[in-house]
């Protein structure tokens, strides 16, 4: 699943609860930026926690972005990840 900031894996874990992988490379910018990016998709799945899937990993890979995404802008782009891979299998 592509976002403006984001690509999203999700696989199945065997019906564990969701767990979440985090990958930011150098390209997106400087410690704290990468800090920032990781802190933000850790409080979003945190808070978001009762709305993912069981039994499904997610993997996000920030993309090289100018700016640092918003909390909002983060939850928007997990959550619709998370509801684009639910909508087929319904």
């Amino acid at each position: 699943m592509n976002s403006p900031h984001f690509v999203f894996y999700l696989r199945p874990n065997g019906g564990r609860p969701a767990r979440l992988g985090i990958t930011v490379s150098r390209k997106v910018g400087k410690a704290h930026d990468r800090n920032r990016v990781k802190r933000l998709l850790r409080e979003v799945f945190r808070r978001s926690r009762a709305l993912m899937p069981v039994g499904v990993d997610i993997v996000a890979v920030a993309r090289s972005e100018q700016t640092c995404p918003t909390l909002d802008e983060t939850r928007a782009e997990l959550l619709g990840a998370v509801v684009k891979r639910k909508a087929p299998t319904q």
